[in-house]
């Protein structure tokens, strides 16, 4: 069992080729990339496809800190992070910058909490009569 630098393992079984995982990038931050082979630890550095620009690129192996693996798309974009496999930073920040630029959505709840993004534009259009009405009848809005 590798340890990801944490107390929780997971098994190397999990790191075969294809499996989507998340690396570390200067430039994005994140990139989700797919196994070219399968990990061992024995293997000093391990092939990867990169989602961004199809690239096959080599990453050092540590098996001590293994990448993040990515959540199957069936969940991406999900209104609630917690109904995602894996609920880690990458996965955390791709869905929250999905909804943003795909579904256009600056809310997305974890659980009770309510998560929102700041997109500095004018959003009136997310707050009509409507919303503002049922928000007000179960309680959403603190207006007197």
């Amino acid at each position: 069992m590798a340890t990801l630098g944490r107390k929780d393992a997971y098994p190397l079984e999990n790191y075969k080729r294809g499996t989507r995982i998340w690396l570390r990038d200067n430039e994005h931050v994140w990139l989700r990339a797919a196994l070219e082979e399968d990990l061992k630890f024995t293997t000093q550095t391990f092939k990867v496809k990169r989602e961004i620009d199809d690239e096959i690129a080599e990453e050092k192996f540590d098996p001590n800190f293994l990448p993040f693996l990515a959540n199957p798309e069936i969940l991406i974009g999900k209104d609630d992070l917690t109904n995602m496999s894996y609920l880690h930073e990458p996965a955390v920040l791709h869905n929250l910058r999905f909804r943003f630029e795909k579904k256009k959505a600056i809310y997305t709840y974890c659980g009770i909490v309510l998560v929102a993004i700041n997109p500095y534009a004018d959003c009136s259009q997310l707050y009509s009569d409507d919303v503002i009405s049922v928000s007000f009848s179960v309680g959403l809005l603190g207006i007197i």
